[in-house]
């Protein structure tokens, strides 16, 4: 018979816990065994095993994804933007809020390249106009040297 997962321990010791709590501290003994295999467990794994980071979706070669395949929102924001200036989070807070279309299949929610394209065409706002007033536009200044038209402070009365 295999050793059982960690994660089977875990959820022992979940089930147990409940036990103890609903039936009383005759079941103490068992919870306490288990917890202790447990503890023997995860010491025995090396550090960089117990600690290990979700491994990133492989992303799929680019001549295989067309604007109006279905990608998951990581794997989606690694092609569209390329040097991390979003990321699948920040997708996922744009459908949230309902400003990028997705599809939600399977459980998972997905969107496409041309989804992105269009959320990215109605967010894009025109560059401000950077060109100077020509000086002979200014109003003339009045007897006291202040701009006509409220530029300048009012006097006290």
């Amino acid at each position: 018979m295999p050793e059982p997962t960690i994660a089977e321990i875990e959820r022992e010791v979940v089930h147990m816990n409940y036990i103890v709590g609903r039936y009383g501290e005759r079941y103490r003994p068992i919870l306490d065994s288990l917890t202790g295999h447990l503890e023997v467990r995860q010491r025995q794994l090396s550090a960089p095993e117990r600690s290990m980071p979700k491994r990133p979706r492989p992303l799929p070669d680019r001549s295989e994804v067309t604007d109006d395949t279905p990608l998951h929102l990581d794997t989606a924001a690694r092609l569209a933007f390329p040097d991390g200036a979003l990321s699948g989070l920040a997708l996922r807070n744009a459908a949230a809020r309902g400003d990028l279309a997705y599809e939600r299949l399977g459980g998972r929610i997905v969107t496409t390249l041309r989804f992105i394209k269009e959320w990215r065409e109605r967010n894009r706002h025109p560059a401000r106009s950077t060109v100077a007033k020509p000086i002979g536009d200014e109003p003339e200044p009045d007897k006291d040297g202040k701009a006509k038209g409220g530029q300048g402070r009012r006097p006290k009365e």
